[in-house]
């Protein structure tokens, strides 16, 4: 599994997708916008087992996924825990590390 980030020239847009092996349709797991631009970095990991989030009930399902990213959203760069989930539409936040 690949994950793989794409900015947009201006660097003003940063997804984070998602190439499951065999490649058959990418997912964008996150999406980062600014009005300035985004530094390009190398601050994602994913963890050995999927976390859940507080909201969830339920386990998670196979293939859910779980990554530490960095960002400068607030004006510093943070850690950030994600969950992705299979079948929903990009990774939810878990909590600010």
């Amino acid at each position: 599994m690949h994950c793989p980030q794409v900015a947009s020239r201006l660097t003003r847009c940063l997804r984070c997708g998602l190439f499951p092996r065999p490649v058959a349709l990418v997912q964008t797991l996150l999406e980062e916008t600014s009005e300035v631009w985004i530094n390009l970095h190398h601050l994602f990991r994913t963890l050995d087992a999927p976390v859940a989030p507080r909201s969830a009930t339920d386990p998670l399902p196979a293939g859910s996924l779980s990554f530490v990213w960095g960002s400068e959203r607030s004006g510093f760069m943070h850690l950030y825990l994600y969950t992705f989930v299979p079948g929903v539409a990009g990774a939810t936040l878990v909590r600010r590390l």
